[in-house]
């Protein structure tokens, strides 16, 4: 609720400087003139509570819209993720043209992408140790003292592309291949 409430209102408390005379708000006097602790701290929590009760009331406004809005757009995400799956099934290479990565239309633009990624399961560490590498690098670190050095392996995503079968032999790598077709309508004014 905090959270929310520093969201509705940047007001904060000049607790430094003295209240001005002509306040806008009154102040609860005990009869004699003096300040009234108990009424001030009463005021300030009848103040709170109405405030978390607008709040409160707001979220649940808010939630509520929330809820429409994910009824009303969930069957249109499902025929969207549809279309999309249609397409991915049914465009060939033909449909692109010279060898193009882009299909330009009236309505749009259809653009597909392959990309490969590189996994490889065992750690780098546990492939030096299969291989006996690991030496060299206690080796490395003992001459410098093991102070002065510090190491990072890493494996070589594009050697491995290179030479797929040779990696996935000595180190398990693993090269998935994927492609991605996003679409991207052309602007059009929102008919209601």
């Amino acid at each position: 609720m905090a959270q929310t409430l520093e969201k509705i209102s940047s007001l904060e408390s000049n607790q430094n400087e003295s209240v001005p005379a002509n306040n806008e708000y009154p102040f609860p006097h005990k009869p004699d003139g003096s300040p009234d602790l108990e009424g001030c701290v009463r005021r300030y929590g009848e103040l709170e509570r109405t405030i978390d009760s607008l709040v409160s009331t707001a979220d649940d406004k808010i939630s509520e819209i929330r809820s429409t809005l994910v009824n009303q757009t969930e069957p249109l995400e499902k025929e969207r993720v549809s279309l999309l799956d249609y397409l991915k099934a049914n465009l060939k290479q033909e449909n692109f043209p010279n060898g193009s990565k882009t299909i330009v239309l009236a309505a749009g633009e259809i653009s597909k992408r392959s990309s490969k990624a590189v996994s490889v399961v065992p750690t780098v560490g546990e492939v030096l140790k299969k291989n006996h590498l690991i030496k060299f690098e206690k080796e490395a670190q003992a001459k410098f003292g093991g102070v002065f050095l510090k190491m990072k392996l890493e494996v070589s995503k594009s050697a491995i592309q290179a030479n797929a079968s040779a990696a996935k032999k000595l180190i398990g790598a693993e090269i998935e291949k994927r492609e991605t077709l996003s679409i991207k309508p052309a602007k059009t004014e929102i008919q209601e």
